[in-house]
């Protein structure tokens, strides 16, 4: 008996930050639309509600309510995969094709030497993502199936797990980002892995869903122009307030708002928790 309250109190914390970090029901209220400028292939946002527009080497950065203040031709990068935030004054761009990311100021001024991915002995990257913990990203190479995460500063492999196609039976184009909850793992085949920080699996979903991002514990995503969430605890549950969009290119969650990138433009909603 002594045990088992021993064992309840050692689980109760964990409980309760599970249960914290659960939303409610949720709705989104829209705000507004942002038009994509003429030319874009890319766009990007941050978790500090800035946008990227990316046509070849050349980057517009806007905020989501505002104009277009900054514009930049980066000559480093011919093809740009990826752009996210580190900080408000660190922005992160990745290329695939030249295997490397560089560094740039909130200005989008170039900072410093790019990192080969080469000098780390990784040879296809194919997917970063920036993680929480200060000086530090996560970078997939597709060539061993091995994902790590590495300090930028000082070139230096933190952890890192190979053969994860074969350990987890995944395969396909895979996605990553962290959030509060640990590493999300997204592939084009409706499959999910949520790691913690030390790279222990805590849970994979298999379910059919077109575009997806994380949210707290669980996942918003869509599936035949319906927006759902889904969590451990709630299950699968619809969101009607966006089922009548055009078809969505991709999504993303920057705070407390969802954008929802579509042919006519990237929609702003509000998420609210009742």
């Amino acid at each position: 008996m002594h045990n088992l309250k021993f064992l309840i109190l050692l689980l109760l914390p964990c409980f309760i930050s599970a249960q914290t970090n659960e939303p409610k029901a949720l709705q989104l209220k829209y705000h507004h639309l942002i038009k994509v400028p003429t030319g874009t292939e890319k766009c990007f946002i941050d978790y500090n509600q800035s946008l990227y527009f990316v046509d070849k080497e050349k980057i517009t950065k806007a905020t989501s309510v505002s104009g277009l203040p900054n514009q930049q031709s980066i000559k480093a990068l011919q093809r740009i995969d990826k752009i996210d935030a580190i900080n408000a004054m660190k922005i992160v761009l990745f290329s695939s094709s030249q295997q490397q990311i560089c560094f740039t100021d909130n200005t989008l001024t170039l900072n410093g030497e790019c990192l080969k991915f080469e000098s780390m002995e990784l040879f296809n990257v194919v997917e970063i993502a920036v993680s929480k913990r200060p000086d530090m990203l996560w970078l997939f190479d597709e060539l061993n199936s091995e994902l790590r995460l590495i300090n930028y500063v000082n070139k230096s492999t933190i952890q890192q797990v190979g053969n994860l196609n074969g350990l987890l039976d995944i395969s396909g184009t895979l996605q990553l980002k962290e959030n509060e909850t640990g590493l999300w793992l997204f592939t084009d085949r409706n499959y999910v892995v949520l790691f913690d920080d030390y790279l222990n699996v805590v849970n994979t979903y298999h379910f059919n869903f077109e575009k997806a991002v994380p949210y707290k514990n669980g996942i918003l995503y869509t599936q035949e122009k319906m927006l759902w969430y889904y969590s451990p605890l709630q299950g699968h549950v619809i969101v009607q307030d966006i089922s009548t969009l055009n078809p969505v290119e991709n999504m993303y969650i920057s705070g407390n708002q969802l954008f929802i990138k579509t042919q006519t433009g990237i929609e702003v909603f509000i998420i609210q928790e009742k």
